[in-house]
Formats: C-alpha cells, sequence, structure tokens
C-alpha cells in the first residue's frame, strides 16, 4: 500500500479550497486546507506537508511569508 502524499492548500477564498482540494483528492493526494495564513502555519508546524501550496495575498499575513 503505497502512503498518500500530505499537501496544506491555504487560500481565503472557500471556492478555491474546495475545488482544490476536490482536485487533489481524485489525483490521489491527502489534502488538509486552511483558510488563513495563521491557520496555515499551526498546520505546518504540527503536520509534516510534502507539499504547500498558498495563496500570495491572505487577509492576515502573505504566502511569501508563510514559506520563509
Amino acid at each position: 500500500m503505497n502512503k498518500r502524499a500530505k499537501i496544506l492548500v491555504i487560500d481565503d477564498d472557500p471556492a478555491v479550497l474546495e475545488l482544490t482540494k476536490l482536485n487533489l483528492n481524485y489525483e490521489g493526494y491527502e489534502v488538509v486546507t486552511a483558510d488563513t495564513g495563521e491557520k496555515g502555519l499551526k498546520l505546518a508546524a504540527n503536520y509534516p506537508f510534502e507539499l504547500i501550496l498558498t495563496d500570495l495575498h491572505l487577509p492576515d499575513t502573505s504566502g511569501v511569508e508563510i514559506i520563509k
């Protein structure tokens, strides 16, 4: 049994989060979402993700700051 890669998606647009999650789940990935940078950073600090996809413009921070 192959382990599914875990992806964190951070975006403040609920439609983008849902559509991205549905598409990535369909492709076989495990997807966790966050609607703020703060929530995304907490998740990233507590769980190992193979990939983080983030919006550049979030209400509480920028995507560039999250990646740093």
